[in-house]
């Protein structure tokens, strides 16, 4: 430290004022011109460098020929005895890291700020200077308002280490070029050590605006280990508190300063500038970001997109009513989309947990290995729709497009259309890197009422319960009376039906042939509809068993709509019951990649490990998805299967008591009758039989199931009777007659040889 009263040339030393990693910084007092001034000396360890020192000469010379009243003004630089010091005008106020110190700014006064440090840069990048160490440190607010960027490209040459107990140590890399900056404030390309530009700063502007906000340092971690990742490859943890604080246009900004690819940030600082203004004087309106790259400087990479998901659209205003609107417009852009080729859409079923989350695209990315989101807000204030939408990446959560569209309930259909149209072009523009042709829309129906009416009936079939599907039916009904031409309505009749025959027994030779003529309709007024052909599927295997038909009819559902992981799934379970292990694991891995939350996919993956013989791998999958919903009853049915065939028959029992406990499902009474009987509990076994039969006069019972149970207890003559009852009623279970572990013990009887023969599985098949 330098004592009061030295003298550097004409310069006496008054007072310190600070001191840091770049230098010591002095008030002194010119003795020519008599000013107050500050002088910055170069530390001493520094001075012997000649690097260093001519690094120092160079930089001071390049900022002195800047003038620019939001840069700090040098006004000198000078040797004195080998002490190696700038001058420059004397600053009253404090750092923007001593105002952070109080607290967290309004969003209005940061966007002021972050304008004024933006003019600076646009004033320095037009003469080819880059800072390279912007901070909350590096920036002054002046008593009288002003706002002064400092060290304006005095980077440390010297190979600091990093410190994880602050921020305020530069950070040196070395190599054939040595880049310094600030760990928790540098650009991804900075850390690669990659030449920097202009974009750089605006990186760090970006991190800066994100910490005045919020409070919070966007990407600090415990460890520099941990913040350098985090810059590199994630997004700052609390970006959902920045939504919170600031209004979207604000959030835009930010999302695009902080994006990971450089030519995907502003470019321009002086554009950043006069966007902040825009906002900082507006009257309530949208404002539109100033463009993101200058064509003369680099011609902007188009986002190229391969997979994506459409998060739910969020209700605002929380109406009731706005509920099933929210959920008809994702699961539309969901279909419309899915037909794109080349991209990989998320399914519903999964999308649809994320409902009232609040998760920043980064972590969904994460989570789902896509490159892309969908995202939107629904406001229905009276009979009035207010529908944002927006694209965002989740390498770095920046916006690639976003747009408003308006209209009224009664035409909801034409504004749902319109932003499916909008979408999909901007999606079909980035898909591969080319621009394809927009495909012909054709709006599902004309009615608009009948489409309320059918997102109506699908809210309610997705409830799975036997009420909900029912409820489901009639809306569906009611929007065909509307529009008899509806073929999507036609569709869901036929999921409905499926649904209660195979999920929910009842008989099937009363519901599947009302969904396959369903499922005819459909095709016959849309043959190009996925929907149709995939629910005829259904029918053609789980009724018919015509399984050469039914793969026809996946395959052409998935041409059609190759993102349809409903249509993967249960092609994936044909063909595991079919014993085509291989070929079923690949389609349902399919499905699983698409809709990765499904818990029904998650448990059919587990049936072609289990049927192939690899019980233990079966058990293992069947646990992880249970880890998702400890009460899923399909999987824990499938577990109580798997641990009856390890021989543990006590986890079975138990196993299945849990799902009795939960709800009454008749499949499991049978199971559990099996599994008393196979441990020894024969009479226990007969109870539970009995009880089945009893309520069979009541409640359709399915045939195959009896058969399991007489299975259980070796009586080898009914589990024949029944096991032929339920191929005349064609149950549903019917299909894993070739494949169900429990019926390892007749498989070698001819009976049941001649019986797979009538089931399309035998040898003839």
């Amino acid at each position: 430290m330098l004592e009061n009263g030295t003298r550097l040339g004409p310069y006496e030393i008054v007072a310190p004022i600070g001191a840091g990693g770049m230098g010591e910084v002095y008030r002194a007092h010119d003795t020519r011109l008599g000013r107050e001034i500050a002088i910055k000396v170069l530390p001493e360890q520094l001075g012997s460098d000649p690097d260093a020192r001519a690094r120092f000469e160079r930089e001071a010379r390049a900022i002195a020929a800047i003038s620019h009243p939001n840069i700090l003004a040098i006004h000198d630089f000078g040797n004195h005895e080998g002490t190696y010091f700038t001058v420059t005008e004397l600053l009253e106020g404090v750092t923007l890291r001593g105002r952070l110190l109080q607290g967290k700014i309004d969003w209005r006064a940061a966007i002021d700020i972050c304008a004024d440090i933006a003019d600076g840069l646009a004033h320095a990048h037009g003469r080819g200077i880059v800072h390279r160490d912007l901070k909350p440190e590096n920036i002054f607010l002046m008593n009288d308002g002003r706002v002064k960027i400092l060290d304006f490209g005095l980077a440390q040459a010297s190979e600091a280490t990093v410190s994880p107990e602050g921020d305020t140590s530069p950070l040196a890399i070395t190599g054939p070029n040595r880049i310094i900056g600030t760990l928790g404030y540098m650009s991804p390309e900075q850390l690669r050590g990659e030449p920097v530009d202009e974009a750089t700063d605006i990186f760090a502007l970006g991190c800066i605006l994100f910490e005045l906000v919020t409070g919070r340092r966007a990407f600090w971690r415990d460890t520099a280990v941990d913040t350098i990742s985090a810059i590199l490859h994630e997004y700052p943890d609390d970006y959902h508190e920045l939504s919170r604080v600031v209004p979207p246009d604000v959030e835009t900004i930010v999302s695009h300063c902080l994006s990971k690819q450089r030519e995907q940030r502003y470019q321009s600082a002086r554009d950043l500038a006069m966007t902040f203004r825009a906002i900082s004087s507006r009257s309530g309106e949208h404002i539109v970001p100033l463009t993101l790259a200058k064509t003369t400087k680099r011609k902007r990479a188009t986002a190229r997109i391969d997979s994506l998901a459409v998060l739910p659209f969020a209700n605002v205003a929380g109406t009731p009513e706005a509920e099933y609107v929210c959920d008809g417009i994702t699961e539309t852009l969901i279909n419309v989309l899915s037909t794109i080729p080349k991209l990989r859409v998320m399914a519903s079923s999964t999308i649809f947990r994320y409902k009232n989350e609040q998760l920043d695209p980064v972590t969904i990315g994460r989570r789902h290995a896509v490159h892309t989101i969908v995202a939107g807000r629904v406001m229905w204030s009276g009979e009035e729709l207010s529908v944002s939408v927006e694209i965002a990446g989740t390498s770095d959560g920046a916006r690639v497009w976003g747009r408003q569209f308006e209209g009224r309930r009664e035409n909801l259909l034409e504004l749902q259309d319109q932003i499916a149209t909008a979408l999909e072009e901007q999606i079909r523009a980035r898909v591969g890197g080319t621009r394809t042709k927009k495909t012909v829309k054709r709006k599902p129906t004309s009615d608009s009422e009948a489409y309320q009416l059918y997102i109506r009936g699908r809210f309610n079939w997705n409830k799975r319960t036997v009420e909900g599907i029912r409820r489901g039916i009639e809306y569906f009904e009611q929007a065909i009376e509307r529009d008899p031409t509806f073929a999507l309505a036609y569709v869901g009749i036929a999921d409905a039906y499926i649904t209660l025959a195979t999920n929910i027994p009842l008989p099937p030779r009363e519901t599947m042939p009302k969904a396959k003529a369903m499922a005819q309709k459909a095709l016959q007024l849309d043959p190009d509809l996925a929907e149709a052909h995939a629910s005829l599927a259904s029918v053609l295997w789980w009724h018919e068993w015509n399984r050469v038909e039914a793969e026809k009819e996946f395959r052409q559902a998935l041409r059609l709509n190759p993102s349809y992981a409903q249509a993967r799934d249960s092609l994936g379970l044909m063909l595991a019951e079919m014993g085509q292990f291989d070929a079923a694991m690949e389609e349902l891995a399919r499905a699983h990649e698409l809709d990765p939350l499904s818990l029904a996919i998650g448990t059919h993956f587990a049936l072609p490990i289990l049927f192939s013989g690899a019980v233990e791998a079966a058990l293992e999958q069947l646990l992880q998805v249970l880890e998702i919903e400890p009460n899923f009853i399909p999987a824990l049915g499938w577990l109580g299967i798997t641990y009856e065939h390890l021989g543990m028959h006590a986890e079975a029992i138990e196993t299945f008591t849990r799902i009795l406990s939960i709800n009454d499902v008749l499949i499991i009474r049978a199971a559990m009758s099996h599994a008393l009987a196979v441990s020894g509990r024969r009479s226990d076994a007969e109870a539970t039989l009995n009880d089945l039969l009893s309520l069979a006069g009541r409640r359709y019972v399915s045939p195959y199931d009896i058969a399991i149970a007489h299975a259980g207890l070796g009586n080898t003559k009914l589990v024949f009777d029944y096991l032929e009852s339920a191929f005349t009623d064609r149950s549903a279970w019917m299909v894993f007659v070739a494949v169900d572990p429990r019926l390892e013990p007749y498989k070698d009887d001819p009976r049941f040889k001649e019986l797979l023969q009538r089931c399309g599985l035998g040898p003839t098949a």
